[in-house]
């Protein structure tokens, strides 16, 4: 399961069905991703507490007060959860999914 960022990503930040498909994506032991904004829906889910994360910098704050490690780095893999930190790790971002699920 993969969670876009961008502006519309805000609306699911305190989804509850975006944090039950969160948390039940990683209960089945399936991998968990998202780029640029939407890793704010990660951490807000309670996935990356005590995990290696990124995601777009003005999100940085809010990953930490939810307990992820922010690295900032372009792409982050820490376990099943794959994250990126904007449009410029797209490409990164997608082949990191695509050999994670192969």
């Amino acid at each position: 399961m993969a969670f876009i960022g961008g502006p519309g990503s805000g609306e699911y930040f305190d989804d509850r069905t975006a944090h039950d498909i969160c948390n039940k994506t990683l209960k089945a032991g399936k991998f968990l991703a998202s780029i640029c904004a939407a890793g704010s829906i990660l951490a807000r889910a309670g996935v990356l507490r005590g995990k290696k994360a990124t995601a777009f910098e003005s999100r940085a704050d809010d990953l930490r007060a939810h307990g992820a490690d922010y690295t900032g780095s372009s792409v982050e893999i820490d376990g099943n959860i794959i994250t990126a930190s904007g449009p410029a790790a797209a490409r990164a971002f997608g082949e990191a999914i695509v050999k994670a699920v192969q």
